[in-house]
C-alpha cells in the first residue's frame, strides 16, 4: 500500500505523462506466466490453511490449538532453512536454466544433501519430541507431543518442496509450480 501511495505522489509531483508501450505478445506472455503463478499461490494458500480447516471441522478447536502449536514448533526452523535454500538455489538455477543436464545434477545433489541433513533431524525430533515440548511449552502441553512427532516425518518433504519451487521459478515453469502446489494441497 505504501508503495502505491509513494508512486502516486511521485507521478503527481513530476507531472510526467506515463505511456506504456503495449505489445500483444508481451501481454500474452505476462498473463500466461502470471496465471501459472496465481494458480500456484492459490494452491499454496489452500495447502497451508487446509489442514487447519479439516482439523477444526473434524476434531474441534481444542485439537486445532494443539496441532497449531506442534506446527509452529516444526514450521519455524523448516521455513527458515527452506527459504534460505530456495533463495540461494533460485539464483544458482537461474544461471543454468537452459542447461537441462546441469539442472538435473543440481537438483539431485541438493535433494541428496537435504535428505542427508533432514532425515536424521526428523528422526531426532521424533524421538526427543517430549523433551522439546516440555522445554519449550511446559508440562501442560503434553498433548502436542504426538502431533509434533507426526509432523516431524514431513520435515524432509517440506524442505524439498522449496527446492522444487526454486527450480520451477528459475526456469519459468509457472504451471508446473501450480501443479505441484495443488498436489501439495490435496496431499
Amino acid at each position: 500500500m505504501a508503495e502505491i501511495l509513494t508512486a502516486s505522489i511521485l507521478l503527481i509531483i513530476n507531472r510526467q505523462k506515463f505511456k506504456a508501450p503495449i505489445n500483444g505478445n508481451d501481454v500474452k506472455k505476462i498473463l500466461s506466466s502470471g496465471g501459472g503463478f496465481t494458480l500456484a499461490r492459490m494452491g499454496n494458500i489452500i495447502a497451508l490453511q487446509g489442514d487447519y480447516f479439516i482439523i477444526s471441522k473434524t476434531l474441534g478447536v481444542v485439537s486445532l490449538g494443539i496441532y497449531e502449536k506442534a506446527y509452529q514448533i516444526l514450521a519455524s526452523p523448516v521455513a527458515l532453512f527452506g527459504e534460505a535454500m530456495e533463495k540461494v538455489l533460485f539464483s544458482a538455477n537461474a544461471q543454468i536454466q537452459s542447461q537441462k543436464e546441469r539442472l538435473i545434477i543440481s537438483f539431485l545433489k541438493t535433494m541428496s544433501l537435504v535428505s542427508l541433513i533432514t532425515l536424521p533431524t526428523s528422526a531426532i525430533v521424533f524421538i526427543i519430541a517430549p523433551e522439546i515440548i516440555y522445554t519449550l511449552l511446559g508440562e501442560k502441553w503434553g498433548g502436542v507431543i504426538v502431533p509434533l512427532q507426526i509432523l516431524s516425518i514431513s520435515m524432509v518433504f517440506r524442505i524439498e518442496s522449496k527446492i522444487n519451487n526454486s527450480i520451477a521459478n528459475a526456469t519459468g515453469q509457472a504451471y508446473w509450480l501450480g501443479y505441484t502446489q495443488w498436489l501439495y494441497a490435496i496431499l
